[in-house]
């Protein structure tokens, strides 16, 4: 590619995203503005300023007729360092005209003085001067960002195409990890430029998109990562008691049910863990308010459910396009299940107990948050199955030695929304049995058997959104 050369704005002017002024406009350029001129096509320049890339008409700028050369190159210089400037606080020796400048000296950009390079500070900073030069962030008044939206490549190696149709043309390589500005996204493609000002389309399932690394170069290691998420929904309820050698009726068999509205919050933290692992942590509430309650001889009865869980989580990046990851997961649930007025025989005719159920659990999962562009995928089961505790109202046991076992199946799907923030909805199936023993002789529930179990069964959908921190 040439070197750029430098231009100034004659006249207020739009910076547009193609030739032709029915394209889409990126920013406003001011009067006076420095740009860099890349390349010229009939009565267009196609110029960078303020860290955006697209075209002007080349009446409303001025190009200076000897610009300084310079090395626009963005490539690292020494294998595994990052492709942004100052990380090891030196100035290259191979930077030439207007990148021949000492850390040290006047001509940075962190100083005050005007920026030669028109504000081309990729490798320097976000998009911008430091100082007081004449990048003006502010000054965007068609509310366009100064800051580019990036993409990190995964696949581990992608050429860009410069017709995505004809795919004949190979304007650049690219490799994993390489981060690219994102210019225009279309029907599962992106158009995107290369830190040394190559453009090229390739296909959106081989990138994601990031906010780490700046416009310099890749994401460094060692970013933690806060995922918060707020659902609404509702839970099916089912219950079936059993009891050996009982009546046929309430107390001993019996089956309840009903519909209950979820509101369900957590947040996720994770963090990289060598070059292959993310380590990290969860932690999830729901609360659910059955409508109208568990109904019996014409009562509603009122029940409230709390469930909390914390889960310690590890996780393998199989470093596939699609972000795919096994996950492992140690935890602990917690259960209240509320009963209205649990001792008031009027608001609980059937006399059914309030419970605590709790225990450690294990678990595994598979993510993947990149299925399409827009789209991504989580299944996971947990279970517990040992060091279970379940505690009923005093005096409305259904036995002597509860032993339970719980099991829980999610899947749940993400929708990109915008950067930051996606819709989600998750559907989860809770499977629980429990084995009571013997009736106790001071519990008021009747049993009239040998001995008594119960299954619950509860499906569960929730909608909501999650936004990244």
């Amino acid at each position: 590619m040439a070197s750029a050369e430098d231009g100034t704005a004659t006249e207020s002017t739009k910076l547009f995203e193609d030739p032709g002024e029915r394209s889409d406009v990126i920013l406003k350029i001011k009067e006076g503005e420095k740009v860099d001129v890349l390349s010229k096509d009939g009565r267009w320049l196609r110029v960078r300023v303020r860290g955006r890339t697209g075209w002007v008409m080349r009446t409303a700028i001025e190009v200076e007729e000897e610009a300084v050369p310079r090395n626009t190159r963005r490539r690292p210089f020494v294998e595994g360092r990052s492709t942004g400037r100052g990380w090891t606080g030196g100035t290259e020796d191979d930077r030439v005209g207007g990148d021949a400048v000492d850390d040290d000296g006047g001509g940075g950009d962190d100083g005050g003085g005007d920026d030669d390079d028109g504000g081309d500070d990729r490798g320097r900073g976000r998009g911008g001067d430091d100082g007081g030069g004449d990048d003006d962030d502010g000054g965007d008044d068609d509310g366009g960002s100064t800051s580019r939206p990036r993409v990190k490549v995964m696949a581990k190696k992608v050429s860009l195409y410069t017709d995505r149709e004809e795919r004949d043309d190979v304007a650049a390589t690219v490799r994993r990890g390489d981060v690219l500005f994102l210019e225009r996204e279309d029907d599962g493609w992106y158009l995107v430029e290369t830190a040394d000002g190559d453009s090229g389309w390739l296909k959106a399932s081989q990138v994601e998109t990031t906010d780490d690394g700046g416009e310099d170069g890749p994401s460094r290691p060692g970013k933690r990562v806060i995922v918060g998420t707020a659902q609404l929904g509702v839970k099916l309820l089912g219950s079936r008691l059993t009891t050996a050698g009982g009546a046929n009726a309430v107390p001993d068999n019996y089956v309840l049910g009903s519909s209950a509205a979820t509101l369900s919050i957590g947040g996720e933290l994770w963090y990289p863990y060598g070059k292959d692992y993310l380590l990290g942590g969860e932690l999830s509430y729901a609360g659910s308010k059955a409508v109208p309650g568990l109904t019996y001889m014409g009562v509603n009865t009122g029940v409230t459910i709390h469930d909390l869980d914390l889960r310690a989580v590890a996780a393998y990046d199989l470093k596939k396009a699609n972000g795919m990851m096994p996950m492992a997961r140690l935890g602990y649930h917690y259960e209240n299940f509320a009963i209205a007025n649990v001792s008031n025989v009027m608001s609980n005719p059937a006399k059914i107990p309030s419970e605590i159920f709790r225990g450690p659990t294990l678990g595994a999962a598979l993510e993947i948050p990149r299925l399409t562009p827009k789209i991504g995928l989580r299944v996971g089961l947990d279970a517990l199955l040992f060091a279970s505790k379940r505690v009923q109202t005093k005096n409305l046991e259904d036995g002597a030695s509860p032993k339970s076992k719980a099991y829980w199946l999610g899947a749940g799907a993400t929708y990109v929304w915008k950067n930051g923030m996606a819709f989600v909805g998750n559907y989860e199936l809770t499977y629980s049995t429990t084995d009571f023993g013997a009736p106790l002789a001071t519990s008021q529930r009747g049993h009239t058997g040998t001995g008594s179990a119960r299954k619950d069964v509860n499906h569960g959908v929730t909608i909501g959104v999650n936004r990244l921190f």
